[in-house]
């Protein structure tokens, strides 16, 4: 590899990573509308009911 092929595969890496970033990014403020789609709706309030209640305990404590 010379020093030409080594910038080309630097700059693919941080293109693909910038992609990543950019898809992560565009995706990630939607749970509301996830929300309004059945199957997320099962898993979301298995994470949150847990904390919810725990902060319930806390407060009432």
């Amino acid at each position: 590899m010379n020093a030409r092929q080594k910038i080309r595969l630097g700059a693919a890496v941080v293109i693909l990573i910038l992609s990543l970033i950019a898809l992560a990014v565009s995706w990630w403020p939607q749970p509301r509308r996830l929300q309004q789609v059945p199957l997320p709706t099962i898993e979301v309030p298995a994470l949150v009911t847990p904390t919810l209640s725990l902060y319930e305990e806390i407060w009432q404590a």
